[in-house]
């Protein structure tokens, strides 16, 4: 025989060239022999064609043909190891010249992650050396990999042979285990293929179709003629040339590299797990499951945040359960909720950001980390990382369940900002919640409320009227709007409110200047007073020549000195040059008196159950 590549002269039963290394072919070793075949057929076929001639005239006839069985091939029954069998059903003449000389070594591998935890379990054909062919996609993740055989004996799988491009890698144990196995050729286009269940027991013609394959490094990846989507091996001359896999489909995967007697790891396990698994977020997870110690929320948060930072590498059915996105982001709430109840709301609020929140998709982790902002850096934050977020698609029970969680914050929001020192974060409150959710009648009625709480009764009266509201905040609009007429009603009046019931009624009022002076106000006193302070705040001088008038206090008999104020001005009305004496109340140090020379000028209504006292200019 020749060697198609060098020409070297090769012994007929070579299947390599022993000069260059050349794989040698059926074909090259046919041409070989090419005119001893030729010149065997043609006698073969003369020698035929006088049997046909002369036994009818001997008076000899051949016997019918037996029909075919019909059956299908036997199997054995299926077990956690199957073990060969020396029962051999029938089956066609390929498939026995196929099989022949083939011996099956069952074993199973277990994979487990870098937890410990077991993936799965998957029976395998041992082909010798110790080597077993695994989906790519099956082992992905799989830190720990055992091959058992079925005496219970179990070596550490340590290396294997795996394209970039292959779906399938050989995979074999610790170089110092020796055990023994089928053998592995490549296979031959020209000669009969078999199939051979993982389940044990039978074979049976397997037919592929050529035009459907495909090149994937070590590998063939073909089209089965015959739709077999179980586990098992394909057999020429005895050796296992391919496979097929349970979740494989229909496609049959045919070894196109060296004999099991030349073949070795091209690279370690470990290298596989590195470069397929190692920084991914399932790893990622794995360890938020297993390593982080229990009692350390905001440890444990953050691991599984990190893992929404990274890539996914399995599909949905290879993911198992615990670290599939439902629990994790299950956890991740659960973790965001114990930190906001124990006052470590910063740190959730710190750990999930939005590229985390985008990445988890999840809208109910987006709020537990939104309520964890809120508490932590206020409501504008909430509402910033909810918009940050959410901007772009969303469904509409998504925009239903985020306008009931801004209701409610909102409304705390409005709860805290009600004092009137306050007010002015009351209003940036309210434009970043009109831009947030420019629909909703909470938001608007909280206008007209903080208008209202500003005096402007006209322009509160506006903006209520600018929208119709309903159900649930139809009563809201219905006391806005009676406050509103009630202060229509007051128009033209200084209105001052005091608690409902009380002895005194307090009112703070200017002195011109800047100067601001509280006062009670009482119908008993004739002249308005005030203290030393305010005098001196003015740049009045209360002694040397200034009249001084007597004046009977709870203490006795006192004399002050009187003085001109510029003016006293109370809700927008002005009183000038309005007479005053400047006296330091024993009892209510600090404060002044509104007595009957500012008060005559108005008509007074006092209302002691609402609290008010209303001055309408004369």
């Amino acid at each position: 025989m020749q060697c198609p590549k060098c020409r070297s002269a090769c012994s007929d039963d070579a299947r390599f060239c022993s000069r260059c290394g050349a794989r040698l072919t059926a074909g090259a070793r046919r041409r070989s022999t090419r005119t001893g075949l030729i010149a065997g057929l043609v006698f073969c076929a003369g020698l035929a064609a006088l049997l046909l001639w002369a036994l009818p005239k001997l008076g000899l006839n051949f016997p019918a043909k037996p029909p075919p069985d019909g059956s299908p091939p036997g199997f054995s029954a299926p077990g956690p190891l199957p073990q060969a069998t020396n029962r051999r059903p029938r089956r066609p003449p390929e498939a026995a010249r196929a099989a022949d000389g083939f011996k099956p070594f069952y074993g199973r591998v277990t994979l487990r992650d870098i937890a410990g935890a077991e993936l799965h379990q998957t029976p395998v054909m041992i082909v010798a050396g110790g080597w077993v062919a695994l989906p790519a996609a099956a082992v992905t993740g799989a830190h720990d990999w055992v091959l058992e055989l079925g005496d219970g004996t179990a070596f550490p799988i340590e290396g294997g042979v795996l394209f970039d491009s292959d779906e399938i890698g050989l995979w074999r144990i610790g170089g110092e285990f020796k055990i023994p196995g089928s053998r592995l050729a490549a296979w031959q286009e020209d000669q009969p293929l078999a199939w051979w269940p993982l389940a044990g027991g039978a074979d049976q013609t397997a037919t592929l179709q050529s035009a459907g394959c495909m090149r994937q490094g070590h590998f063939l990846k073909c089209a089965l003629g015959e739709a077999e989507k179980r586990a098992g091996v394909l057999l020429q001359a005895g050796r296992i040339v391919g496979w097929t896999f349970a979740d494989g489909g229909s496609h049959a995967y045919l070894w196109y590299g060296l004999d099991s007697e030349l073949l070795q790891p091209e690279f370690q396990v470990t290298d596989f797990y590195r470069l397929t698994f190692a920084g991914s977020r399932e790893e990622s997870f794995l360890k938020a499951l297993a390593l982080v110690p229990k009692g350390q929320p905001a440890a444990e948060l953050a691991q599984w945040a990190e893992g929404f930072s990274r890539r996914a590498v399995l599909q949905p059915a290879q993911t198992p359960a615990d670290i599939r996105p439902e629990p994790v982001i299950a956890r991740m709430r659960a973790l965001t909720t114990e930190l906001l109840q124990t006052g470590a709301a910063q740190e959730a609020a710190k750990i999930c950001g939005p590229d985390i929140l985008r990445a988890a998709g999840s809208l109910d982790l987006l709020l537990a980390v939104a309520d964890a902002a809120f508490e932590a850096y206020g409501y504008g934050a909430a509402v910033g990382l909810v918009m940050a977020v959410t901007d772009g698609g969303m469904t509409d029970s998504d925009r239903a369940q985020i306008a009931a969680w801004h209701g409610e914050i909102y409304a705390r929001q409005m709860a805290h900002t009600h004092r009137p020192e306050m007010r002015g974060q009351a209003w940036e409150a309210y434009r970043l919640a009109a831009e947030f959710m420019p629909e909703d009648p909470a938001v608007h009625l909280s206008a007209v409320q903080l208008t209202l709480a500003g005096g402007d009764w006209r322009r509160a009266e506006s903006l209520l009227k600018m929208r119709a509201y309903p159900e649930p905040f139809r009563l809201q609009a219905e006391r806005l709007a009676d406050q509103i007429a009630e202060l229509k009603a007051l128009a033209g009046k200084i209105v001052i409110r005091f608690t409902p019931g009380a002895r005194s009624i307090p009112v703070t009022a200017g002195l011109g200047g800047g100067v601001r002076q509280q006062f009670l106000v009482d119908t008993g006193a004739t002249l308005v007073t005030v203290p030393q302070a305010a005098a001196a705040a003015l740049g009045i001088a209360a002694d040397g020549g200034r009249p001084r008038r007597r004046i009977v206090t709870a203490g006795g008999v006192r004399f002050a000195p009187e003085i001109r104020l510029p003016q006293i001005e109370i809700g927008g009305w002005v009183v000038h040059d309005v007479r005053a004496l400047v006296l330091d109340l024993p009892e209510r140090p600090g404060w002044g008196l509104l007595g009957l020379n500012y008060l005559e000028h108005f008509d007074a209504e006092l209302q002691s159950e609402k609290g008010l006292l209303l001055l309408a200019p004369r």
